[in-house]
């Protein structure tokens, strides 16, 4: 749904542009994935090593298909473009890759994009890490009023020979992602709140002055969603 969102930001705003989905596809079939796509020249297969060595998802990746360390010696870097080894191409592999490239973008100062389910508390600390480095940070947060349309969501993309995501997964990251909103929108310049239970809309953006840390909240519309009631207007009133 972000694709909607990103028709009416300039390009300049949006920066590079990370989806660990597209990035799966963009390597699925040919193995490789170009660096100079999300402007970073000169990566050294050193530093992505490292990365993956202490990455919290190769943990669940090693679990899953039984590798260890060993097996990162197949990565090879030439001309800027990873050479990923077959048994790497899937979607656990995306998301650890999506984080080294927005590592590295973040730590060269540039604009970026990134989304995200947010069903993690890493999430939170990047946003965290962006502020402390000098970033302005623009939070666009999606959600709908129960996690079975996102369950009937997905079941269409599988009949259109999209990915699958188990029932369990999808509920449990549905309200994972609504108890991290309240922190990511402290860290945050701007918030916009979006309802797509029906049709996507903006119902409420959040305005924090960088120097006093006062917010301003102003509603777009007339839905109060129980998501936005009770997992961010309740916890403001709650934290004063």
């Amino acid at each position: 749904m972000f694709s909607e969102i990103r028709k009416h930001l300039k390009p300049k705003h949006i920066g590079v542009y990370i989806n660990p989905d597209e990035i799966e596809k963009s390597f699925t079939h040919t193995g490789i994935l170009d660096f100079r796509d999300f402007s970073l020249n000169a990566v050294t297969l050193e530093a992505l090593l490292s990365f993956l060595k202490i990455s919290s998802f190769l943990e669940e990746l090693f679990a899953k298909q039984h590798f260890n360390a060993c097996n990162l010696t197949d990565f090879k870097i030439v001309d800027d473009c990873l050479h990923i080894p077959i048994h790497f191409r899937d979607s656990y592999f995306a998301s650890i890759i999506s984080d080294f490239i927005r590592t590295q973008l973040m730590l060269n100062g540039s604009t970026l994009t990134f989304e995200s389910v947010m069903s993690s508390t890493d999430k939170i600390h990047i946003l965290q890490k962006a502020k402390e480095l000098g970033y302005r940070v623009y939070l666009y947060y999606i959600s709908t009023v129960d996690p079975q349309i996102n369950i009937g969501r997905v079941a269409s993309r599988v009949a259109m020979n999209g990915h699958n995501v188990a029932q369990d997964k999808i509920i449990s990251r549905y309200f994972k992602s609504l108890e991290n909103l309240f922190d990511a929108a402290k860290f945050s310049y701007r918030a916009y709140f979006f309802d797509n239970s029906e049709n996507l809309k903006l119902i409420a953006q959040l305005s924090i002055d960088e120097r006093t840390e006062e917010f301003e909240l102003e509603f777009t519309d007339e839905t109060r969603p129980d998501w936005l009631q009770k997992y961010f207007l309740d916890k403001i009133n709650k934290n004063g």
